[in-house]
């Protein structure tokens, strides 16, 4: 004889669900009807960049800052946007002496147009001591630009 084993699974989870679904999702189908809908003209501008290198783009490390509470270091840098785009974000590679080098990159969202400067402060690792500024650097790999 084979025994068939039932297993209940609650609707209650799943009315939930379906109910703030209700809530929030609910169309107003009177004013989809009285909609009028109008063609609209998409337009696209190409805007010749010029060649825009990762060297206009510049970097000074400002402090070096470790919390000795929870052994993080940051960094907090100085970027300045020498070109003519905006700059969104940018890949930087920060070094650290430490006895050996440690060496991370890390993505900063920027959000700088030409000519301007923004200071950002960031966390580059969990370390054991604190390294002081004379051994760290900082150098921008690549950007993204709009």
């Amino acid at each position: 004889l084979f025994m068939k084993r039932i297993t209940k699974v609650s609707r209650k989870p799943l009315l939930g669900i379906l109910a703030i679904m209700l809530m929030f999702c609910t169309p107003d189908f009177a004013k989809a009807a009285t909609l009028d809908a109008e063609p609209v003209a998409a337009t696209t501008q190409m805007i010749e960049a010029e060649n825009v290198t990762a060297s206009q783009l510049k970097a000074e490390l400002v402090s070096v800052t470790y919390v000795d509470k929870n052994l993080k270091l940051y960094f907090t840098a100085k970027f300045t946007n020498e070109s003519s785009v905006k700059i969104t974000k940018a890949k930087v590679k920060a070094t650290a002496e430490l006895g050996e080098t440690v060496v991370r990159n890390k993505k900063v969202t920027l959000n700088l147009a030409p000519g301007e400067s923004k200071t950002v402060k960031f966390l580059i690792t969990r370390v054991v001591d604190n390294p002081g500024k004379e051994g760290c650097s900082l150098k921008v790999k690549k950007f993204w630009y709009e």
